[in-house]
C-alpha cells in the first residue's frame, strides 16, 4: 500500500544549496574568489597518459591525474594515482584526497538500470550534474583551494547518488575552510544526516571554532541531538543567544524555530509558540515549514506564505490541507528540484502521486527519480511497487518488492507495509488465496501493534483488491468503510483512502 512517512514530526535541518545562490549568499561568512580559467583538452590528457606510460616520474603522474580528474575520466588514472602513492611523498591534503576520490571511485554503488528515468526534465537535472561536476573539475586544476568549489562537488555527487565521491569532496571543503565557514559547516554537516549519519552531523558542527559563538550552528546542534533523542547540551546558549538580542531577526530565525521544537517535545507548548514567533519575525523558507507544521495558524500567513523565497515546501503542505492535490503537486515538484537529495521531499511527492492523485506513471518516475540519491529507501521503493502494481506491471512490481526486503532493518510499521504490498502483487498476479492471506497478516500485525490508522489503511487496501477481485460485494465494502467512520478513523490518510475507494464503488475511477 502507498505510504507518506515514517510519521515522524519535522526537525528544522540546515538547507543544502549551491553556495551561489541567493539563500546561500545570507549565510555565507566570506567570499572566496578566484581568477583566471584554464582549458584542458582530452587530446592533452591522452598526451599526457602517453608520456607516463613512456617516462614513469612523479610529475608525469600527476599530471595523469590532474587532467583525468578534471575531465571526468578518474577511472582512467587509477594506475598513476597508485604509483604517486606508491612513493610515499609528502602530498598536499588536497592532492590526497583527489587521489582518494579517484581509487574510491569503484566503491560507489552501480545505478540499477531497472531504476533508470525516463522523464526528459528529470533526466536532464542529472545530465546538467554531470557537466557541471565537469566544469568544476576543470577550475579546481587552477583553483584546487577553493572550499566552495569542493562544497558544491559534493552536492552535486549526492544529487547523481556517488556517496563515496560526495564524503571525499565535502571532507575536502571542510578541511580546506577550516571548519571555519558557516556555509561549508553546515552544508558538510547536511552531508552526513544525507547519509543518515546524525552523530557525524552534530560532529562536524560541534568542531568548529565557532560553535556557541554562532545562532546558525548552534540551531543545526540542537537539530541533531533531536534527531538522535538526545537532551541538547547547546539549547541554553542558543537561549542565551535570542536574549541577549545581539543577533539580527534573519540570523536566529532557524535557532528560534529549533528551540521552539523542543519546547514542543518537551510538552511546553507556550513556551514553544513563543520561539515560534520569534522564528517568524525574519523567516526564511525552513524555519517557516517547521513553525508551519507545528501551529495550524498564526498572525500574516497568508502573507508570508506567498511572499518567501523558495517557500515550495510550506506551500505544497498548506495546498494539501486544502485539498489543492493538483496544485500541492505542482509546488511540492518545485521543492524537489530545489533539494533532490532531499528524502522528505521526495515522500511528499511520491505519497501524493499514487496515494491521493493514483497518477501511478508519474509517481514511478518521481519514485525513481528520488532513488538516486536514496537507493536503500524503504519507502521509495514501496511507492514504486506498489504504483506498478496498480498499473498491472506485476514484473516491475515484484523487482522493487524484492529490493523492499533486501533493506534491513525496517521498522514495525514497515513490515505491515511490506506484508500489504507483497499481498496487492499477488492479487495483481491473480493468486487471491496468496493475496488475501498477506492482507490478513497484514492486519493482524497492525493490530499487534494496536495501531489503528494502520490497520485501517490495510484494510481498506484488502478491500479494494476483494472487490476488484469479486470475492466482496459492493454492500461489504461499503460496511467496512462504515465501521471505520463509526471509529472515528476517517481523517488524514484513512480518509484519504476510503475517498479512493468510494470513487471505485461510485464507478468514479481516476
Amino acid at each position: 500500500m502507498a505510504i507518506l512517512d515514517d510519521n515522524k514530526p519535522r526537525i528544522i535541518l540546515p538547507r543544502w544549496r549551491n553556495a551561489k545562490s541567493d539563500s546561500s549568499k545570507l549565510i555565507l561568512q566570506s567570499e572566496i574568489k578566484e581568477a583566471g580559467t584554464n582549458q584542458i583538452t582530452t587530446d592533452i590528457f591522452l598526451q599526457s597518459k602517453l608520456e607516463f606510460t613512456e617516462n614513469k616520474t612523479f610529475s608525469n603522474a600527476l599530471e595523469v591525474v590532474n587532467s583525468g580528474f578534471s575531465l571526468n575520466e578518474e577511472h582512467n588514472t587509477i594506475e598513476e594515482a597508485k604509483f604517486i602513492l606508491s612513493l610515499n611523498k609528502k602530498l598536499p591534503n588536497s592532492v590526497k584526497k583527489i587521489l582518494q576520490l579517484i581509487l574510491n571511485d569503484t566503491a560507489d554503488t552501480t545505478f540499477d538500470k531497472n531504476t533508470e528515468v525516463t522523464n526528459p526534465h528529470l533526466t536532464n537535472i542529472f545530465k546538467e550534474a554531470g557537466k557541471n561536476i565537469s566544469e568544476i573539475r576543470k577550475r579546481l586544476i587552477n583553483f584546487s583551494y577553493n572550499p566552495l568549489l569542493w562544497l558544491e562537488l559534493s552536492r552535486l555527487y549526492s544529487i547523481l547518488g556517488n556517496i563515496n565521491k560526495a564524503e571525499s569532496a565535502a571532507q575536502i571543503a571542510l578541511q580546506l575552510s577550516q571548519n571555519s565557514n558557516r556555509l561549508i559547516t553546515r552544508s558538510v554537516s547536511r552531508f552526513y544526516v544525507h547519509k543518515q549519519d546524525f552523530e557525524q552531523a552534530q560532529s562536524v558542527i560541534r568542531k568548529s571554532p565557532y560553535f556557541l559563538t554562532d545562532p546558525w550552528l548552534v540551531a543545526a546542534d540542537i537539530s541533531y541531538s533531536q534527531f538522535l533523542q538526545r537532551i541538547s547540551t547547546s539549547a541554553k546558549t542558543g537561549k542565551q543567544m535570542i536574549e541577549s538580542k545581539s543577533f539580527s531577526n534573519r540570523d536566529i530565525t532557524e535557532l528560534a524555530a529549533a528551540l521552539g521544537t523542543q519546547e514542543y517535545f518537551n510538552k511546553s507548548i507556550k513556551e514553544g509558540q513563543k520561539y515560534f514567533y520569534k522564528a517568524l519575525k525574519a523567516p526564511n523558507e525552513n524555519s517557516f515549514a517547521q513553525v508551519d507544521f507545528f501551529l495550524e495558524d498564526f498572525e500574516n500567513k497568508n502573507l508570508l506564505i506567498e511572499n518567501i523565497t523558495n517557500n515550495y515546501e510550506a506551500q505544497s503542505v498548506e495546498l494539501r490541507k486544502e485539498k489543492k492535490y493538483e496544485d500541492s503537486f505542482n509546488k511540492s515538484f518545485k521543492w524537489l528540484i530545489d533539494q533532490p537529495f532531499s528524502r522528505r521531499a521526495a515522500y511528499f511527492n511520491s505519497y501524493l502521486l499514487c496515494g491521493i492523485l493514483e497518477n501511478f506513471e508519474k509517481a514511478v518516475e518521481i519514485g525513481k527519480f528520488s532513488l538516486r540519491s536514496n537507493p536503500k529507501s524503504f519507502l521509495l521503493n514501496n511507492n514504486i511497487a506498489y504504483s506498478y502494481a496498480q498499473l498491472n506491471d506485476v514484473k516491475n512490481a515484484s523487482y522493487f518488492l524484492k529490493r523492499m526486503k533486501n533493506i534491513h532493518p525496517i521498522s514495525d510499521e514497515q513490515k505491515v507495509i511490506l506484508l500489504a504490498t507483497e499481498g496487492l502483487i499477488k492479487f495483481k498476479e491473480k493468486k487471491i488465496e496468496e493475496g488475501q492471506s498477506l492482507y490478513r497478516r497484514a492486519i493482524e500485525e497492525a493490530e499487534l501493534q494496536k495501531n489503528a490508522s494502520l490497520k485501517a489503511q490495510a484494510l481498506l487496501h484488502f478491500a479494494r483488491e476483494e472487490y476488484d477481485s469479486n470475492t466482496i460485494n459492493k454492500d461489504e465494502v461499503f460496511k467496512i468503510i462504515s465501521n471505520l467512520e463509526k471509529e472515528g478513523l476517517k481523517r488524514g490518510d484513512v480518509e484519504i483512502e476510503i475517498a479512493n475507494l468510494s470513487r471505485i464503488l461510485t464507478g468514479k475511477r481516476k
